[in-house]
């Protein structure tokens, strides 16, 4: 049995996990660890599958005649053994601040300097409720190697804090699920934070552009080190390239990362002829995106699923979402020792959250969700999300 992690981005639309899940599972693959995510308009989905020799070199054909929509990077990895390191401290890094050039580039190149691995990491703009500022949020899951560089960083951060007027909160986590022999955390509704559908007008951004604004997705994948995130944040901030919102994380030994970014037409030029090249250690590729479209009225739930493991659970549960028209905000799933089974049954559980058009279709999942429960015996709930309250603004398409 071999493991590899596929990492893909593209144009959000319905049907992206059923497809993305059915390719995998009709190739003979078994889905163990997953994230998925909208940026805007686009979709970001990384998964972490088994599969038979065989089985493997059929997946590594077919990925690039499959799905070319996708910009699909496949890398064949070990079998994932933990998911944070044991012997580190577990901290959580919350950062809140007016939005500005520079901010996760200056955040990850301190961490890089204390030797600090982040485990995953989503940033994304929104407005304040009250003053219609616009602010830019960072959460990161962050393993520190000892104590001494805990404090450090501590009074790094209170000097950002200081003099740039930034909110930090930087604080130790929970040790639960640390010593499961799990590839990912649990619980994993600590992976699904609501990332709000808001996006702030062009001009209240970061950068102002006289030009015309250009949209794009960076992806990349690359054995997990320090300085990845950093070297990406970098190389867009010397192209004067604005973030809007990012997701990264740790899967298997792998980290990947994708960000949505803009920047005049002249400067996304220069990060297509030098991506490539700058970034050749982190395997990038490059999609071009639209901007984020303006939040919508639609209803936000949320689907969670706690099955025995078996092939195709995530293609089930997501073909009803498909079929009325919902579409799939966030998602994360993974395998875990099942309590009260024969030792090795693995425990499957996915936490997404949805939007859906109205009470009719989402009436309409329920039905079909509570069918997939009682014959499959699986245990499947699905409720209100619970919001942020901030005030949405549009954005201009560019």
């Amino acid at each position: 049995m071999k493991y590899g992690v596929i990492t893909t981005a593209c144009r959000d639309r319905e049907g992206v996990v059923a497809e993305r899940t059915d390719f995998l599972r009709n190739l003979g693959a078994n889905l163990c660890v997953g994230y998925g995510q909208q940026l805007g308009r686009m979709f970001v989905l990384d998964m972490l599958y088994q599969a038979e020799d065989v089985d493997m070199n059929r997946i590594a054909i077919g990925v690039k005649e499959d799905i070319p929509d996708a910009t699909p990077a496949l890398v064949e990895v070990p079998e994932p053994i933990s998911y944070r390191d044991p012997k580190a401290h577990h901290y959580s890094l919350v950062h809140i601040s007016e939005d500005s050039l520079g901010i996760v580039s200056k955040l990850t190149e301190l961490l890089v300097m204390h030797s600090a691995s982040i485990v995953d990491l989503e940033s994304f703009t929104y407005s304040a409720s009250n003053s219609g500022v616009t602010l830019f949020e960072v959460r990161m899951q962050v393993d520190i190697p000892n104590s001494i560089a805990v404090r450090n960083l501590r009074e790094e951060f209170a000097e950002l804090e200081r003099y740039k007027g930034w909110e930090i909160h930087f604080n130790p986590t929970s040790h639960q699920g640390v010593r499961i022999p799990s590839p990912t955390p649990y619980p994993l509704d600590r992976q699904l934070n609501w990332t709000p559908s808001v996006h702030p007008a062009e001009e209240a951004v970061g950068r102002q552009f006289t030009d015309p604004v250009k949209w794009a997705i960076l992806s990349t994948i690359s054995t997990d080190r320090p300085g990845i995130l950093a070297g990406n944040s970098r190389f867009l901030g010397q192209r004067r390239a604005s973030i809007h919102s990012q997701a990264a994380r740790r899967i298997g030994n792998q980290f990947s990362s994708h960000c949505l970014f803009k920047t005049s037409s002249a400067d996304m030029d220069r990060v297509k002829r030098e991506y490539l090249q700058e970034l050749k250690d982190f395997h990038p590729t490059l999609i071009n995106a639209t901007s984020p479209a303006a939040s919508t009225d639609d209803l936000h739930l949320q689907l969670s699923v706690h099955a025995i493991d078996e092939p195709g659970i995530l293609a089930d549960v997501s073909r009803p979402i498909t079929a009325h028209g919902a579409s799939i905000t966030t998602l994360a799933f993974g395998l875990y020792p099942a309590r009260d089974m024969p030792r090795g049954t693995p425990l499957f559980v996915a936490e997404m959250n949805l939007l859906v058009r109205d009470h009719i279709a989402s009436r309409h999942i329920e039905s079909e969700l509570l069918n997939l429960e009682r014959d499959k015996g699986w245990e499947v709930d699905y409720r209100r999300a619970k919001r942020r309250l901030d005030k949405p603004i549009q954005e201009e398409d560019a």
